[in-house]
């Protein structure tokens, strides 16, 4: 399961709207469109590959900045 995937599922659980999807709706224009329970987050192949990538490049760096520090 993706990291969009659990956070979508675990809001579904809760009955919460999507706090990422609220995020994004109010501050990307290109998300505008998007409905707060973020069907189109899990379904769109681009925001999938983009969310993937940027956290990989977020652990990468917080590894490397652990690495250094040691």
């Amino acid at each position: 399961m993706s990291n969009e995937a659990l956070v979508h599922s675990s809001a579904l659980i809760l009955g919460i709207p999507l706090p990422h999807a609220t995020y994004l709706k109010e501050h990307e224009e290109k998300y505008a469109h998007i409905d707060q329970w973020g069907d189109f987050l899990l379904n769109d192949s681009e925001h999938a590959g983009s969310s993937r990538k940027i956290t990989h490049n977020k652990f990468a760096a917080e590894l490397s900045r652990i690495a250094n520090e040691c």
